[in-house]
């Protein structure tokens, strides 16, 4: 990606562009979170808001002039509040999300505290959250519930349509709708969802017409609600099994008279389709046969642009000859096969926010002016990160033994590219998440050390439909594992791979997937690093986060199998016996997602067999150490641990 320099842009926060040299990338280049977080454009485009992490770490939001990249003002947030969904609510109030991030590998929470202020300062104020009920407001005071932006209401600029999980006052077990005034916090209740903790879909004319939610009581079914008015009666309109496929409605047409919707209940993969309300028969749009549609965006009155598909690299496919749609296919020419994201426009659109990201660069923001096709750009949201010094990453694809097609990524050193040690490096999850072509700090710091790094999306994995994905229930241990070996050797096969210096590293159910590597081909890795990851499979029916609810035993049920006997047999905990492999172990003493009892009880199995093992623990870090100067330790005694036990590059 050519890369420009904006003096002004990045004056306002003191930001340089790093030179490496020759010399190795300092490791602290890849410990840093992301910066810029978030930048969106204001519907008149007189202003800009970017969520951004200071120097210090502390999270802020800052509103920026657009004639002169000046800013204006700014509200800073504390350690562990993120910053993580930025929302012009009318031309001049800006509405800020509060998530937050435990650990590193946890996606953000959405918490209930949303902030508002005006674009000069004025008014800052949680407008959710724990408030004291303010003088003369009516109804109740907001408590700790989530609130769901349903629609702007751009006709009525002091007013937004909201949902939220529990009701207002956190007491009721049913989604509850309201009208909300932004600026005094009253709110008006228009409508009660007919199935707990439910996603709410609007018309364009405040009418909140579906309601989707999972039933605990019928073995986790997605059940489809619908009504024609807030005033008619709830009716049931589809059950699913997510086995079977579902539909899911996203936005209705400008003229509310029909829907968009995800749907994979006719094919296996995700695809767009438009639906009258009443009808039984969507009409498709697009669909890829080999992945699931990603994103669909639709312009700033409703109409169809695009969709987003990742088959390796991600593309935008458009769908329309809308404005934006030719807009999107030049900027797709210009940057090639970088990702382009359109992340927020005038509601003229005759300006637009442009992200644009690859594997050897965390993204830059561009403003794009329609009118004079002028691109400018604004800011990096990695600052430190040169993507020019960063590794090529290059799609794959193999096939398994068993004749499925697998897809993955080789990130390579740029020194040298054959003959490699190499580190396997599996995502966690499993069902559901992926692995893409975007930049990612653990496989680009390896590469920088003269490593090669493979990725691969194993049967089970999210994002090439539900029949691929539900291929991996019940397989952990066994095809989902043997998808790692088949990609392990073809490395080997395909002379980027040296096959006497081979390393598995992963977290989460990467980490069971590393663990479970070396016991089931104790000959061909030489070392395994386990990073905050499961290793007794009866053990997550009894410990964590996701046991905590009837759905997450539901899910574990499903995904796991409940026989004792056979959940054990692929465990790496009971069959440390199997073990040759050396053994770096890292985990968070604070970890609700994967417990550290997880790995008390593998180092209780190995200790019983007096195996050896390296041992990372930081008491107070969660799923992934956050801390900066953790990430940078484990940094350190990775790269330790492997040149030790695989050499150099």
């Amino acid at each position: 990606m050519k890369r420009f320099l904006l003096t002004v842009g990045l004056f306002i926060l003191g930001m340089k562009i790093p030179v490496y040299g020759n010399e190795l990338i300092p490791l602290q280049v890849f410990t840093k979170f992301p910066q810029f977080q978030q930048l969106v454009i204001s519907p008149t485009g007189e202003y800009l808001a970017a969520a951004v992490t200071k120097e210090d770490n502390t999270p802020l939001v800052t509103i920026i002039d657009v004639k002169n990249l000046q800013q204006l003002s700014a509200i800073e947030f504390k350690l562990g509040q993120l910053p993580s969904e930025l929302t012009w609510l009318n031309n001049e109030r800006l509405g800020i999300r509060i998530s937050k991030k435990i650990g590193a590998l946890d996606q953000p929470v959405g918490t209930a505290e949303y902030y508002v202020m005006n674009a000069d300062g004025t008014d800052k104020e949680a407008l959710w959250g724990i408030l004291e009920k303010k003088r003369g407001q009516q109804g109740p005071a907001k408590y700790r519930t989530f609130m769901q932006i349903l629609h702007l209401l751009p006709d009525d600029p002091k007013t937004i349509l909201i949902s939220v999980q529990g009701g207002s006052r956190g007491t009721a077990s049913f989604t509850e709708a309201y009208e909300l005034d932004i600026y005094s916090g009253n709110t008006k209740k228009v409508a009660t969802a007919p199935i707990r903790a439910a996603y709410l879909l609007s018309d364009h004319n405040r009418n909140v017409r579906f309601a989707l939610g999972t039933d605990e009581d019928d073995d986790n079914k997605l059940k489809s609600y619908y009504r024609d008015s807030n005033e008619d009666e709830w009716r049931l309109s589809g059950t699913y099994a997510g086995n079977e496929g579902t539909i899911t409605p996203i936005a209705f047409t400008p003229d509310n008279k029909e829907v968009y919707a995800l749907s994979n209940l006719d094919a296996s993969t995700i695809g767009l389709v438009k639906l009258k309300p009443n009808s039984d028969e969507p009409e498709l749009i697009y669909r890829n046969e080999k992945v699931d549609l990603r994103d669909v965006f639709l312009s700033q009155d409703m109409q169809l642009v695009s969709a987003k598909i990742s088959p390796d690299r991600t593309y935008n496919k458009t769908l329309t000859d809308h404005n934006l749609a030719q807009w999107l296919d030049k900027l797709q020419a210009t940057f090639q096969d970088d990702t382009i994201n359109i992340t927020s426009a005038t509601k003229d659109e005759s300006k637009l926010i442009v992200y644009v990201s690859s594997a050897k660069d965390p993204g830059a923001y561009y403003l794009f002016n329609t009118q004079s096709k002028e691109m400018q750009f604004l800011v990096n949201s990695s600052p430190a990160v040169n993507p020019d010094k960063m590794s090529e990453v290059q799609p794959f694809t193999i096939t398994s033994r068993d004749g499925i097609e697998l897809s993955g990524y080789l990130t390579l050193p740029n020194s040298n590219q054959k003959n490699l040690p190499l580190v396997v490096y599996p995502h966690g999850g499993p069902h559901g998440p992926r692995d893409f072509w975007t930049f990612d700090r653990d496989a680009q710091m390896l590469a920088s050390r003269g490593y090669a790094v493979l990725q691969l999306n194993f049967r089970g994995s999210g994002g090439y439909g539900r029949e691929f994905e539900y291929s991996g229930y019940r397989k952990w241990g066994l095809e989902m594992q043997d998808d790692l070996t088949d990609a392990t050797k073809w490395a080997i096969e395909s002379g980027v791979a040296d096959a006497d210096r081979i390393c598995i590293y992963g977290a989460s159910y990467g980490g069971y997937a590393t663990l479970m590597g070396v016991v089931k081909e104790p000959d061909l890795y030489k070392c395994a690093i386990g990073y905050v990851g499961v290793y007794s499979l009866p053990m997550m029916f009894e410990e964590g986060d996701i046991p905590s609810s009837q759905s997450g035993i539901n899910y574990l049920e499903q995904a796991l199998g409940t026989d004792q006997e056979d959940l054990k047999k692929r465990s790496p905990a009971y069959n440390v016996d199997k073990i040759k492999a050396a053994l770096f172990l890292v985990h968070g003493g604070k970890d609700e997602r994967v417990p550290i009892e997880q790995a008390e009880f593998l180092m209780k199995q190995l200790d019983k067999r007096n195996y050896p093992y390296e041992l990372l623990i930081k008491e107070k870090e969660g799923h992934g150490f956050y801390k900066e100067e953790h990430r940078l330790e484990l940094y350190e005694k990775m790269l330790q641990f492997l040149e030790k036990h695989i050499g150099k590059a």
